[in-house]
């Protein structure tokens, strides 16, 4: 592996030749990572012997604008000439985490080999000085790449008790590169499950919206890792292993959620955050026929029911985002027609951006299940018709919503149109008539409609 110099901006490589003229500094952490990986780095993080305030002096006396960012810890931050900033760290060394989350103090080191062994995972433990050209690699993460493996550096049992969201680390670096982890490093995360309740809900979101971020399959890591996945969501936990017992389905109720959850292809982390729960209520609804097979009557009820706990309990997320999840899992078993009338009544319904994100999530739950011959499959829509006939509905630009009429209430207030409910009654009968092509919206036409059929007998009952 070898790292392309012009991969690091300008910047970074100025800094570093500065804290290197007086003392010694390095690119550390994810970047270095990704450079080996032939990957353009999005942050470039810098970590020196030198103390913050020496830090901030040498920067400012060469043109740099600095500020502590953390500074307690040891950061600080150098902005270039394009705005790109550049966290610089003081090599740190191990501390107390008493409480799993946080260090008790905060040592300086004076060794880069003590700055890298308390850091998370030997891939993340590598240092690199592009003016040098010194690569510091002394716990095998450039093997561990080669191998595509996630290793913790030194003693996993520690690192994971020190701060229990590595256990999440681990699971999203195994996602994002596809990578496993290896097996002492499983045994340390499973052995430190409980240090996952020292996690802020906020902490374990983030990780969940970089996790959904990648459009990476998580379906094998959440499988292997369902304890850690029932621990962080207690809720899923009897979706795990459930038979569905059911034709169309060759997957158990958690496994099927994770399945869909891939198939919908997707960065979105709503959409995903949906398809994880969208079946979270079966369990609750099952029942067996006389046949044997497995129904879950009501089951989306159910589901937007605990969905709704999950989101409040487990994650911390923006009433925007819980409103558009939760209308996910409530209508993801909803069916209507392909036809444009149909699209365009929910368009007005639920709005453009619902009905694309339900196609989405829709599409992806139909290619996970199972259509046995001779089994009549007419009752799932044809996701595909529908995305068409959305997508030639958004390039003509048709009236589906009461926003798209060329008629206002202000201008059946102007008509004599009392302020009122009636307001919106009429300009419902309107839409819906456009919407079956019975009126064309264009406004002389909506208003005629409106005299001929409203105005005169609001004119008598005046």
């Amino acid at each position: 592996m070898i790292i392309n110099r012009k991969d690091i901006p300008e910047d970074a490589i100025n800094i570093l030749a500065k804290l290197n003229d007086v003392s010694e500094g390095y690119l550390v952490g994810g970047c270095v990572r990704d450079l080996l990986l032939g990957k353009r780095p999005h942050d470039f993080d810098i970590t020196t012997k030198l103390r913050p305030h020496e830090i901030i002096e040498l920067l400012r006396n060469n043109g740099y604008y600095c500020y502590g960012k953390g500074i307690e810890y040891g950061t600080v931050v150098a902005v270039g000439k394009y705005n790109e900033e550049f966290e610089i760290t003081t090599y740190r060394g191990d501390s107390n985490y008493s409480d799993g989350r946080h260090p008790d103090t905060v040592e300086f080191a004076d060794n880069i080999l003590e700055d890298l062994s308390r850091r998370d995972f030997t891939i993340n433990a590598i240092a690199y000085n592009p003016i040098s050209k010194e690569i510091i690699d002394r716990f095998g993460g450039i093997n561990d790449l080669n191998n595509k493996r996630i290793n913790a550096v030194g003693d996993a049992n520690l690192r994971f008790k020190e701060d229990g969201l590595r256990i999440l680390r681990a699971l999203r670096f195994a996602i994002r590169f596809d990578y496993e982890i290896s097996g002492s490093t499983k045994t340390a995360i499973l052995r430190n499950i409980d240090k996952i309740d020292n996690i802020s809900k906020e902490r374990i979101t983030n990780e969940f919206r970089k996790i959904f971020s990648y459009n990476k399959p998580v379906f094998n890591t959440f499988r292997e890792y369902a304890t850690i996945i029932k621990k962080i969501i207690p809720e899923i936990e009897p979706c795990i292993g459930f038979e569905q017992n059911n034709p169309y389905h060759h997957h158990d109720v958690y496994l099927h959620m994770l399945s869909v959850t891939d198939l919908c292809n997707t960065t979105d982390f709503c959409i995903n955050m949906a398809a994880l729960l969208h079946d979270i209520g079966k369990p609750n609804t099952y029942t067996q026929d006389e046949e044997g097979f497995g129904h879950f009557h009501g089951h989306p009820k159910k589901s937007l029911e605990i969905t709704e706990k999950v989101l409040k309990n487990d994650f911390r997320i923006t009433s925007k985002e819980y409103d558009k999840i939760c209308k996910l899992v409530e209508l993801h078993d909803m069916t209507f027609l392909a036809s444009e009338k149909a699209v365009k009544r929910n368009i007005n319904k639920y709005g453009h951006e619902f009905i694309e994100d339900w196609c989405v999530l829709k599409k992806a739950d139909r290619n996970d299940h199972m259509f046995p011959k001779g089994k009549d499959v007419r009752w799932y829509p044809q996701v595909e018709e529908i995305k068409k006939i959305y997508d030639d509905i958004l390039l003509n630009e048709p009236c589906c919503t009461l926003k798209d009429l060329q008629i206002n209430g202000n201008d059946l207030i102007s008509l004599g149109v009392p302020k009122g409910k009636e307001i919106g009654i009429i300009l419902n009968d309107v839409l819906n008539k456009v919407i079956d092509d019975e009126l064309y919206n264009e406004k002389e036409t909506l208003v005629s409609y409106v005299e001929n059929n409203y105005i005169e007998d609001i004119e008598k009952n005046l």
